[in-house]
């Protein structure tokens, strides 16, 4: 989950429950200016988030003057003694809240984007994402070098409009469904699948295009099945085009893409066009 999306599911959560709070005081006849104070924590936690230092601190003021004010000017029955505890501890409630919220923004935010940027794994299929890929490919040219083994990627280009269009009007995500239920499933224990923009990837240590090429039809022949169980009347030439690149054979090919690969630390969407219309 990226950051941001766990930050306004964290503050969703905070908010609704804030918000059930106050039901809740509301049914057992709390006292309304307690109420008001308890809700008046939403505003702090978003000013605190999303403002500047400054703006969270005034809000700070702004939120604790108004239930002061109504404490002391709406006094029910409770005793001075009493009035002024409850807005002493209503004001350092408040002053946590907005530390609290400040310190997420300048401390841990900073610290989800590095992990972000470092990210190798795809968010909808699980599988390894293009940075992945390139970190794996630089090892398996090194383990050439070494040792003189080649590998082989298998690469299948998915229609993008029509991978859409399926998703649109069937609901269907085509692409996801064959990269986790058959393409990243069906090899061996040392290959790989990766996933980058529209295409899957399948890194194959220790095979030549000749070994590839039997895992390929394979794959293909899964496709079709998938194809015809599904209802989908598409054919498998019009979703997929696919390529084999082997190295060494293919060295100047496997070289552009892992400097097409390099680039995604500085434009990912590059990156994403650069493999998509190299294979076209």
């Amino acid at each position: 989950m990226r950051y941001a999306t766990l930050e306004r599911t964290t503050v969703v959560i905070i908010i609704l429950s804030i918000l059930a709070m106050a039901v809740s005081m509301a049914l057992q006849r709390t006292d309304w200016v307690e109420i008001v104070g308890h809700l008046l924590m939403i505003p702090l936690i978003v000013a605190g988030l999303y403002r500047s230092r400054r703006e969270a601190w005034l809000t700070l003021a702004f939120c604790f003057v108004l239930y002061a004010g109504l404490r002391l000017g709406f006094r029910g029955d409770f005793r001075p003694v009493v009035l002024v505890e409850m807005v002493g501890v209503k004001f350092f409630v408040f002053l946590l809240l907005t530390l609290a919220s400040a310190q997420v923004i300048r401390r841990l935010r900073p610290y989800f984007v590095r992990v972000e940027a470092q990210d190798l794994l795809d968010e909808e299929t699980g599988l390894g994402n293009g940075l992945a890929l390139l970190k794996h490919l630089e090892e398996q040219v090194e383990e050439h070098l070494r040792y003189g083994h080649p590998f082989t990627l298998i690469i299948y280009r998915f229609d993008p409009d029509l991978s859409e269009k399926v998703r649109r009007d069937r609901g269907r995500d085509i692409l996801r469904d064959l990269a986790v239920s058959l393409l990243s499933r069906d090899i061996r224990s040392v290959d790989r699948a990766y996933r980058w923009g529209q295409n899957v990837v399948l890194l194959l240590p220790f095979s030549d295009q000749a070994g590839a090429h039997a895992c390929l039809e394979r794959h293909l022949a899964g496709i079709r099945d998938y194809l015809e169980k599904s209802g989908l009347d598409l054919q498998l030439g019009q979703l997929i085009q696919t390529e084999l690149v082997e190295y060494p054979r293919h060295a100047e090919k496997m070289d552009r893409i892992r400097k097409e690969l390099g680039t995604l630390g500085e434009s990912p969407m590059n990156g994403e066009r650069g493999l998509s219309s190299r294979f076209s």
